[in-house]
């Protein structure tokens, strides 16, 4: 099975393109694969609620993306290809599982109950709930479209941040998200897995390059105010630690889903 996620064709993406929108500045695509991330992009939930729902919703590019396996317990299951074939070790078999599955250490929870547990731990840090609601909804929904098998059997989501931005930019500018919350919103999206990432692993490494302050140095530019860059780092720092998936789902994990999922269902006026 080919490998048709989004994650090459987005992973040379800055932070100044993803908000652009443009797909002149997006990898090789399929003509077909490209229609088909055009129609997502122009057609925005039309509110919070919706915006949630979609998360689990079998839209025609995931469809194109991921081939179907079975209908398991009354739900279907997709084949989650390689993220590389070159390098992979003998016998290990692609992953199955449900839209929006995670199986890693990281995340014994799937994409949804992710996002309801974000929403909840946002809120807990003081973030309003309306805004708290964007970031958890907007902030995943690239792994939608990037999930794949990797070389220890895991589900990962290769350049889900850079996918996730791009989606997001198309629609907050449709719900007439101000520039500027706008700007704020789509850079905490784009670099939520950079100070676990990237970050941690520049500051550990002899002579790496300092990529948190390349990174700041590129924010000031794109947001043209060194006090907005600065304050957009501090959120993206909170949404980093917000973002924690769990190893397992005990009665805590679960009353947190309960929760957010509530909040998120509740919000469903038109933005």
């Amino acid at each position: 099975m080919r490998n048709k996620t989004l994650s090459r064709a987005f992973e040379a993406l800055s932070l100044g393109e993803a908000y652009s929108g443009k797909y002149a500045y997006l990898g090789y695509m399929p003509d077909k694969e490209l229609e088909l991330l055009k129609a997502i992009c122009k057609n925005a939930p039309k509110s919070i609620a919706e915006t949630f729902k979609f998360l689990e919703k079998k839209d025609e590019l995931f469809l194109y993306i991921y081939d179907s396996y079975a209908i398991m317990g009354g739900e279907e299951y997709f084949i989650y290809p390689f993220t590389d074939e070159r390098k992979l070790p003998e016998g290990l078999s692609m992953e199955i599982g449900p839209i929006g599955a995670q199986n890693s250490q990281f995340h014994a929870e799937n994409l949804s109950e992710h996002v309801a547990m974000v929403q909840v731990n946002l809120e807990e840090a003081g973030i309003p709930r309306e805004i708290a609601a964007k970031i958890a909804v907007l902030h995943d929904v690239g792994k939608k479209y990037t999930s794949a098998t990797n070389r220890v059997g895991d589900i990962a989501s290769y350049g889900h941040a850079d996918v996730s931005a791009f989606i997001a930019s198309h629609w907050l500018k449709q719900w007439d998200i101000e520039e500027q919350d706008a700007k704020v919103l789509v850079a905490v999206i784009y670099a939520h897995m950079k100070p676990f990432n990237d970050w941690r692993r520049a500051n550990h490494s002899r002579g790496a390059i300092n990529k948190k302050q390349g990174f700041y140095l590129q924010l000031i530019d794109f947001m043209g105010d060194e006090y907005l860059a600065n304050k957009t780092m501090d959120l993206i720092s909170l949404v980093a630690r917000a973002d924690e998936g769990v190893q397992e789902i005990d009665d805590y994990a679960i009353s947190k889903i309960i929760k957010g999922s509530n909040i998120l269902l509740d919000l469903n006026d038109n933005l």
